[in-house]
Formats: structure tokens, sequence, C-alpha cells
């Protein structure tokens, strides 16, 4: 079985290409000059809703990342005002207001 007919319709599409760096790989004096790519085949009918799926999945994983991002942001804000109550002269502060404020 050949390569092309195992690799898909992906394959097809970089034919060319891929017997370029098959030649490239022999060695030297054994070289062919690449065949030029033949005629463009007509494309199978699920690769248009392939791409635009891969598309779709691209715009998704992409609404992930934001949301994501975000999500982090959000818990780091959260630390840092985390930190910044737990720092010994903020608590100091805020023990001695209490303090006062309870008549202690």
């Amino acid at each position: 079985m050949k390569w092309q007919e195992r690799a898909g319709p992906m394959a097809r599409e970089h034919a060319g290409l891929l017997h370029r760096v098959g030649a490239l790989m022999q060695p030297a004096g054994k070289r062919e000059e690449p065949e030029p790519p033949a005629a463009a085949e007509p494309q199978d009918e699920g690769i248009d809703a392939l791409h635009a799926r891969v598309e779709r999945l691209e715009e998704v994983v992409e609404g992930l990342q934001d949301a994501l991002y975000r999500h982090a942001r959000h818990q780091d804000e959260r630390i840092e005002e985390l930190q910044r109550s737990m720092d010994p002269e903020e608590l100091a502060r805020v023990l001695s207001a209490d303090a006062r404020r309870r008549g202690l």
C-alpha cells in the first residue's frame, strides 16, 4: 500500500512537498528531480465540512483560552488581596482598629 493511499485526502494536497522531501533524503548520486504535482484532484465532499468544523473548534478553543486567562487573572487578584491583608503591618493596623472599636 502506498503512503498516498494510507494518508488520506490531506496527503494529496502535500504530495509534491512530500516527494521533494523524500528526494532530498536519498543519497546524492541517486537523487531524482521532483515530479511536478499531479493535476489538482477534486476534493472529497466532506473536506469542506471538516475545514469548517476545524475552524469552529479553533474558535471554541480560543474562547476557552480567553475564559481561562480571565479566571486566572481574577484568582491572581484575589490572592494579591489576601496577601496584602495578611501583611504584618496591615494586620496590626486592622487588629488595633478592631480593639479600639470594641473598647479593649
